[in-house]
C-alpha cells in the first residue's frame, strides 16, 4: 500500500489549523461564556478544552513547520535500488535540496516562484 505522505501532510495540517482557528475566535468565548453562566465548585473543570481543540492546538505548529520544510526546503529519501552503486547502496538516505528547483505547490508540484537554473 502506498500512502501519499505529502497529501497526508497538507490535509492534517489544514485540519488542525481550521480546529486552532474556530477556536481562537469563535468557540473559545462560547466556551468561557458557558462556564462563567454555569455555577461550579471546580474551577479547573471549566478551563478544560475539548481533547480535539488540545491536540489540534498542540499539532497544528509541528506540522506547519514539517510541511514547509519538506515542501519548499529539504525532503528525506530512501535509495530504493541499486541503480546509483557503487556511491550509493540500497537503503541509504538522502536529504534534498528542494529550494533549488524552485518553491512547488506540494501536492501538485506547479512551480510558483523560479528559483537558480530555469534548466530544473
Amino acid at each position: 500500500m502506498d500512502i501519499d505522505f505529502p497529501l497526508v501532510l497538507v490535509v492534517l495540517t489544514f485540519a488542525t489549523g481550521v480546529v486552532w482557528l474556530a477556536d481562537k475566535l469563535f468557540l473559545r468565548k462560547r466556551r468561557l461564556a458557558n462556564a462563567q453562566q454555569q455555577p461550579s465548585t471546580d474551577s479547573a473543570e471549566e478551563a478544560k478544552e475539548p481533547w480535539l481543540i488540545d491536540i489540534s492546538r498542540s499539532f497544528f505548529p509541528v506540522l506547519a513547520v514539517v510541511l514547509v520544510l519538506r515542501s519548499f526546503l529539504i525532503e528525506p529519501f530512501q535509495i530504493p535500488s541499486g541503480s546509483m552503486l557503487p556511491t550509493l547502496e540500497v537503503g541509504d538516505f538522502i536529504l534534498v535540496n528542494k529550494y533549488a528547483y524552485g518553491l512547488r505547490l506540494p501536492v501538485a508540484g506547479t512551480k510558483v516562484v523560479e528559483i537558480g537554473d530555469p534548466e530544473r
